[in-house]
């Protein structure tokens, strides 16, 4: 990033294959054991749980992405 310039940082929850962490024999859940609970609040204010994952995406002013992790 350059100093005086303006960037925007959005994140983006990514739902799982299985939206709930179903436990496995092993007690760990059993699709997507890294994935974790992600809550933002929808177009009425309300809050949203998403299981899964977080994508967080950095724009500058002209809209181009310089980063996504």
């Amino acid at each position: 990033m350059t100093e005086g310039r303006i960037n925007i940082i959005d994140a983006t929850p990514i739902e799982t294959a299985q939206s709930v962490p179903g436990n496995g024999k092993d007690g760990q859940a059993s699709k997507d054991p890294e994935a974790g609970w992600h809550v933002k609040q929808d177009s009425r204010g309300r809050p949203k749980s998403t299981y899964g994952y977080s994508v967080h995406t950095g724009v500058d002013e002209y809209g181009f992405i310089h980063s996504q992790r």
